[in-house]
């Protein structure tokens, strides 16, 4: 978790320099009123996350663990915005909860940290500018980004990170050729909010964005049950097949444990601070300085 904490504030360090130069760039160009008029917002977040996948196929909104996070708002105009995004949640699932029977025979869990970097575009349906007359929007937004996660299980009280003990046999004897799966990724975050101006420099936002990923294994869950004599540790072998009355007559060597034709996805929901930064004015020619 350390590691991952450490990571996480590069991340915010990386968008906070980016969001200086940004700003620094916007300054040095300056405008007049005649021009589109634009604004910088800090950004401030904080709602829930959940995943969708292997353990939770269709349950939106099920499974909500605390998320927040920090971002810069760069708008063009009244219609256009860019913000980057830097932020961290909790996803979880347990098959134990589910109203599948297979599942809950099936017995998985696991809990992940995720956290994420992005940028996305964002195009406000109606005029809005914290600070003018155009004081409410429905928006859409889409974009880009890197996400780091870390599966984990327990084993009684004991927490045990999943990818080193490859329960799915990856890079193991049960999968020979195989590699264990990376635990960052490209994540492509796109939904839709609302905004409201409070006043000249403040406003608040309520939000829903989901994220496509390209990994099926933020739940550590995906193909088929290995040979569980080709594992690397009794823990392996426990946390790669919990099936609840297990037949011992019955061997779950290569029956399906997952489904690897689809993808892990995750989300966030939440309320968006945002605070307006103050702009630089340029004196007009002829305009000594006071």
């Amino acid at each position: 978790m350390q590691t991952l904490s450490i990571q996480f504030m590069r991340l915010l360090a990386g968008i906070f320099f980016l969001s200086l130069f940004v700003s620094h760039s916007a300054l040095a160009q300056g405008r007049t009123p005649q021009q589109n008029q634009h604004s910088k917002e800090i950004c401030l977040v904080g709602g829930m996350a959940y995943y969708i996948g292997d353990l939770n196929q269709t349950g939106h909104f099920m499974y909500q663990d605390p998320a927040g996070g920090l971002g810069f708002r760069y708008n063009f105009n009244q219609r256009f915005a860019f913000r980057l995004n830097g932020w961290i949640g909790k996803v979880h699932a347990a098959d134990a909860n589910s109203s599948s029977a297979v599942q809950r025979q099936r017995n998985l869990s696991f809990q992940s940290l995720v956290e994420e970097a992005s940028g996305q575009l964002e195009f406000n349906f109606l005029p809005f500018m914290i600070g003018s007359d155009d004081f409410f929007t429905p928006y859409i937004f889409a974009g880009m980004g890197v996400f780091h996660f870390n599966p984990q299980a327990k084993i009684g009280s004991d927490t045990y990170d999943l990818r080193p003990l490859s329960t799915e046999g990856l890079g193991t004897a049960a999968r020979p050729g195989t590699k264990r799966y990376n635990l960052t990724g490209v994540t492509i975050p796109f939904g839709l909010g609302f905004r409201w101006a409070l006043g000249r420099h403040f406003g608040i936002g309520v939000e829903w964005g989901i994220r496509k990923t390209f990994t099926d294994y933020i739940d550590d869950v995906s193909t088929t049950y290995p040979d569980p004599t080709a594992l690397n540790s009794a823990q392996a072998i426990s946390l790669s097949d919990r099936t609840l009355n297990k037949d011992p007559n019955i061997s779950n060597i290569g029956r399906q444990r997952g489904d690897s034709k689809t993808t892990d996805w995750y989300s966030f929901t939440g309320l968006v601070l945002s605070f307006v930064l103050p702009e630089k004015h340029v004196p007009c020619l002829g305009v000594p300085k006071r």
